[in-house]
């Protein structure tokens, strides 16, 4: 029968031939310090030609388009007319977030076709103004 030899490893976590000095090297002050170009910094991006000048220049409003407070004001007598004392009952009875409501209440917020067709079948009782076009965004 065969006898096992069991010799003595030693696992290192360096790599071999790393240039990281030991431990005890970098103590002792016996290693060169090595100059990192770019080790640690926010890498620059970069894609496009626009300088941060350019961006702040520039003239385009990112505004959401709206109705107004008239188309608001009708659709809230219209809802109160109807017996829907909170827009919450309203919300609930269409199918549309309260926030939805509030907003084209309010005149904050352009409608988006179904929510018109959906609002003037259930308040058919007082006939809501005609909700003006979108405007054209310009590119």
């Amino acid at each position: 029968m065969q006898e096992n030899q069991w010799e003595a490893v030693t696992l290192d976590k360096r790599k071999a031939g790393g240039t990281k000095a030991s431990k005890t090297d970098q103590r002792s002050g016996n290693t060169a310090a090595e100059k990192k170009y770019g080790a640690g910094g926010n890498a620059k991006v970069t894609g496009g030609n626009m300088t941060t000048l350019d961006n702040d220049n520039e003239q385009e409003t990112f505004r959401r388009a709206t109705v107004g407070l008239s188309w608001g004001k009708a659709l809230q007598k219209s809802r109160v007319l109807h017996g829907y004392k909170t827009q919450k009952d309203l919300a609930n009875k269409i199918g549309l977030k309260v926030s939805d409501i509030k907003d084209y209440e309010a005149g904050n917020a352009h409608p988006n076709p179904a929510h018109v067709s959906k609002l003037r079948r259930i308040l058919n009782k007082v006939p809501l103004p005609k909700v003006p076009k979108k405007p054209k965004v310009a590119k």
